[in-house]
């Protein structure tokens, strides 16, 4: 181990710093037990052990004579020392499926493995420990070889794998350890939050199998009622003629496994993977294909819509658990296994992956990520956004490798943290990153961004009308500085939207997580809204230029002033200050949050525009003379306050109005429905139906935008779920031997007290009574989250 014992000043206690809290543990464990870790020297150790009769105790030395370290494609950690007695051995500490391939005899293995399996059955993280003695000229011939490996300039990796697996052989079993890695507080809630809001969670672990089925249950990733697809299947005992664990049959029979139980929701005749054919359910049938992107999978029969040809498969009740050992090996790097893996794992609502390395990890996260590159038409999903999310340094390049990397900093050292996008001390800090802030930025941002698309798309169309009625002269229809100042003078309500505007508070957000379907689904910033943008635009300008040009020609004598005749200054001016007031009054309707700050910002706003206009018609004696005293003139008349002030900004107002009213009363998205349950109400009501609304109407005119834009060729595929009860239908149908080779399981027995009631936010590890809030605590046996 890499573990430092430090000595405090004031107390004399044994303090222990540690890369891994895995190793701080097993180096308490054993001082527990008698053997105490007390003092690591350059090239030695000293280890005491106690006496018989619990005084003092017998200091015993050992010489480090090499270390070969851990690393993530050996998986096992090995020390040549010398012993007391003079001895020469090496120790190896790793995985049991690494360690077992190294050992002389195999008579102790399957003991072992019973109990192996008892300690991952109950959430524990298991190590196995090996060791062989040398001779001194063995010990001298391997340390040359070693020593010439680690001073190698070329190839060093390969000869220090090398000289590794020449001593690293024919070990003896001495025996195992197991580690309970308590859950953080909070991860079992902050899971099922996030899968709520529609997030599609995957685990990836160093652990074993039956480890990480017990964490996927403690933190609720996994639920009782689910049904667990095994890759590979338990039926298979080795490589097989394909040399791929029997992956690629496997996943041939799990496609026809998922299909099947697609067409039993959705009420047609279906082939099992025995090949023997099922009668569809008893109930409705389009009463058991629930509508898209429900939380609880209610829906009432008029809205239940027949599936569509491009819809694919996805369940709440299946999960997927995969070995990386076994099942990744063989499937990464082989392009139509990771499209097989991709449909199989896009159908279910949780993926586990066990025994991964972190090369694994980030290959893992990478195939999600480019999933959509690939030439394979049956992916579910467009661009999906990949967070990974860990502790360690093995999550490194997972992190790196996300679009978003979140990094958790513990015990585990900043590794994580220092290469990550965003640092949080614990797990259950993700839930307001992404479900508060993220959901609110991302409404922000798009708020501003398509706001400032339309009030430029505005000032544009304007001046095409100008020019229109100027035969195409080219005349400046605005003082040049002045129109240089139109973003400017619109930049303080851009900026409150984007900083302090708020649609729903964080309260209603946490009692309905599926309000985070704004940004999963892209609803803001789009293409729909963009076009909505531009035609409110476009009828925005008409309104500005044709208002303040009627009111001009119409009352020609209502714009001189002390036989001043008013010109083209005077009219673009007009125009100018009438098309800034309606465009703050568009941004005063969009923000959601009208408080102080709005109103010094707007107010600031009017000052800066009036101010600046004054200054730069006194100024442009030096500058500009044909604009010299405009502003004297046009702000001295009545009838330039009424249109600019009043007429203009009320009329696009009265517009904006109309299109909001419309939109509300008769296409609401779940974000409308959101504020309105935010406020108390929905429909004059107080009820709370969020839960059991769709994100938007298809009949809406977003539907019809996009099939303008994209054709019916091209309409997004959505998600037809699959229910538990045509799972339940396609399970019993199965007989136990189909049902292993294929790796379709029900009830996985489990020691683990997962739905044992707590004090905390979930079961299992995660509510233990006695459980410290200690941030150092990781969030899950260094298992790493992938959204």
């Amino acid at each position: 181990h890499t573990v430092v014992p430090e000595r405090d000043l004031n107390t004399n206690e044994l303090i222990y710093q540690a890369e891994s809290p895995d190793e701080e543990a097993l180096v308490k464990g054993a001082a527990e037990l008698g053997l105490s870790f007390i003092d690591r020297k350059a090239e030695k150790v000293i280890i005491q052990a106690a006496a018989t009769g619990g005084d003092g105790g017998t200091n015993l030395e050992y010489e480090i004579l090499a270390t070969i370290p851990f690393d993530s494609t050996r998986k096992r950690m090995s020390v040549v020392c010398r012993l007391p007695d003079g001895t020469i051995r090496i120790m190896c500490k790793g995985a049991d499926t690494i360690v077992f391939g190294l050992l002389a005899g195999s008579e102790d293995q399957a003991s072992l493995n019973t109990h192996l399996d008892a300690f991952a059955r109950d959430g524990l993280r298991t190590l196995v420990l090996a060791q062989r003695d040398l001779t001194s000229s063995e010990f001298k011939i391997w340390r040359k070889k070693w020593h010439d490996a680690e001073t190698s300039t070329g190839d060093r990796s390969q000869r220090l794998a090398e000289a590794a697996a020449e001593v690293e052989r024919d070990l003896k079993l001495v025996g195992a350890t197991a580690i309970e890695d308590k859950l953080q507080d909070g991860v079992p809630q902050t899971i099922a939050d996030l899968a709520k809001a529609g997030i599609k969670l995957w685990v990836l672990t160093g652990d074993k199998m039956e480890t990480a089925i017990n964490i996927g249950y403690s933190c609720r990733l996994l639920t009782p009622e689910m049904y667990l697809i095994k890759m590979p299947a338990e039926k298979q005992d080795g490589p097989g003629p394909k040399n791929d664990w029997g992956i690629t049959a496997q996943l041939e029979a799990l496609e026809t496994l998922v299909e099947s139980a697609f067409m039993a929701s959705t009420g047609s005749p279906q082939s099992t993977p025995s090949g023997t054919t099922t009668t569809s359910l008893d109930t409705d049938p389009r009463r058991t294909l629930p509508k898209p992107l429900l939380d609880d999978g209610s829906t009432a029969e008029e809205d239940v819509e027949a599936p569509h040809q491009n819809d694919f498969a996805m369940s709440e009740h299946l999960g997927l658990v995969i070995e990386g050992s076994t099942a990744v090996e063989a499937i990464l790097g082989n392009t139509e296994l990771e499209n097989r893996l991709l449909r199989i794992a896009s159908a279910c609502r949780a993926v586990v992956a066990c025994r991964v390395s972190p090369a694994q990890k980030r290959l893992l996260v990478q195939l999600v990520k480019d999933a959509p590159k690939r030439q394979d038409s049956s992916w579910s999903f467009e661009r999906p956004i990949t967070l990974a999310i860990g502790d360690g340094a093995n999550d490194v390049g997972m992190i790196q490798e996300a679009q978003i990397g979140v990094g958790i900093s513990g015990k585990e050292g900043r590794q994580a943290v220092n290469n990550a996008d965003f640092a949080i001390a614990q797990f259950r800090f993700l839930k307001p990153l992404l479900l508060y802030h993220g959901r609110r930025n991302y409404r922000r941002l798009s708020k501003v961004i398509i706001y400032s698309f339309e009030k430029n798309i505005v000032l544009t169309f304007v001046l095409f009308y100008f020019q229109s009625d100027c035969a195409w002269s080219g005349t400046s229809f605005y003082e040049s500085w002045v129109y240089s100042g139109y973003n400017f003078f619109l930049g303080l309500l851009p900026f409150c939207m984007g900083f302090f505007d708020v649609d729903i508070r964080d309260v209603t957000v946490d009692r309905y997580p599926r309000l985070y379907a704004a940004g999963l689904y892209r609803m803001d910033l789009n293409v729909t809204n963009m076009v909505y943008g531009t035609i409110e635009s476009i009828l925005a300008s008409l309104l500005i230029y044709y208002l303040c040009r009627d009111a001009f020609d119409r009352a020609g004598f209502a714009w001189q002033q002390h036989g001043k005749v008013s010109d083209v200054w005077v009219f673009g001016t007009t125009v100018f200050v009438s098309m800034v007031c309606a465009m703050a009054a568009r941004a005063i309707l969009i923000v959601n949050s009208w408080n102080a700050i709005v109103a010094i910002c707007l107010f600031a706003q009017a000052a800066m525009l009036y101010t600046f206009i004054l200054f730069m018609a006194q100024a442009n004696i030096w500058l500009d003379y044909d604009f010299y005293g405009v502003a004297y003139h046009t702000f001295g008349l009545g009838t330039f306050w009424l249109v600019s002030f009043a007429l203009v900004p009320a009329t696009v107002a009265t517009l904006q109005l109309l299109i909001h009213v419309i939109h509300l009363e008769f296409f609401p998205s779940l974000n409308d429905i959101g504020m309105e349950v935010d406020h108390g109400y929905v429909d004059g009501t107080h009820k709370d139906a969020i839960d059991s609304l769709p994100l938007r109407l298809r009949s809406s005119v977003h539907e019809l935008v996009n099939k303008f834009f994209f054709g019916t060729d091209s309409i997004k595929r959505r998600a037809s779920l699959v229910t538990r009860e045509s799972l339940r239908q396609l399970h019993e149908s199965m007989t136990d031997d189909q049902r292993s080779r294929v790796g379709f399981h029900h009830n996985v027995a489990s020691s683990y007290a997962y739905d044992a009631p707590g004090t905390g936010y979930g079961a299992g590890a995660g509510s233990d009574p006695t459980f410290s809030h200690d941030p150092n605590l990781r969030p899950s046996s260094s298992t790493t989250t992938v959204l």
